[in-house]
């Protein structure tokens, strides 16, 4: 008989966020989350037709 055992690590952590994004138009947005007080700027990446200016998810 086989023991297969699943050793966690830090990918196996979930972490869940409450958030709000609203779009300005075109590629930019403002990231809300109720816990946090500053908003966060948000836009496309370069490679998806946006500046590259603003924080993106990648």
């Amino acid at each position: 008989m086989t023991d297969i055992r699943h050793i966690s690590d830090k990918r196996d952590k979930k972490v869940l966020f409450d958030i709000q994004l609203n779009w300005l138009g075109g590629q930019r947005g403002i990231l809300l989350a109720n816990d946090v007080g500053d908003t966060l700027r948000v836009a496309l990446p370069q490679s998806f037709g946006g500046t590259g200016d603003e924080w993106r998810p990648e």
